[in-house]
């Protein structure tokens, strides 16, 4: 137990256990909604520049992606490559400056698996919807408050 005055807070209390979880979900939510958008923002440049095909795959500088995030998720085996292919079969590897290998995205050139298509439109659907986040926020915050307010009512001691 920490002494902050009148304000006592237990490490072990079912309040903290709830706040804690509160917190988990809204890190959470931001965590996917920023992913989801991010793969949606590939898939949706991909089909704009016509990249559907071996013969019109492009480079991410040539559509402008940019984001450390996805350069991560076209590593080889991930659940991205599984739609978006690479020319060749793999992406181009380079060494860095301080040695190690990396992909060359300035390189290596992707597209789209058409034969996917039902994949792809489910991760279409993925648009960043920036308006729900703080809704979820409120919400989830309202329930943790709700929750704890109950705590006395549903214990049995």
């Amino acid at each position: 137990m920490i002494d902050m005055g009148p304000l006592y807070i237990r490490f072990d209390s079912p309040e903290l256990l709830i706040w804690a979880a509160c917190i988990g979900f809204n890190l959470a939510m931001i965590l996917t909604f920023i992913v989801k958008g991010s793969v949606c923002n590939l898939i949706l440049k991909l089909i704009d520049a016509g990249a559907t095909s071996e013969d019109s795959a492009v480079t991410l500088v040539q559509i402008g992606v940019k984001s450390p995030l996805i350069r991560f998720m076209l590593r080889e085996g991930s659940t991205l490559r599984r739609v978006v292919m690479a020319q060749g079969g793999s992406l181009p590897i380079k060494k860095s400056e301080k040695g190690k290998e990396q992909i060359d995205f300035e390189a290596g050139k992707i597209y789209l698996d058409t034969s996917c298509e039902k994949k792809i439109s489910s991760l279409k659907k993925g648009v960043f919807k920036w308006w729900l986040i703080p809704i979820c926020t409120v919400v989830s915050i309202v329930i943790a408050v709700a929750v704890i307010a109950l705590l006395p009512v549903l214990s049995i001691v």
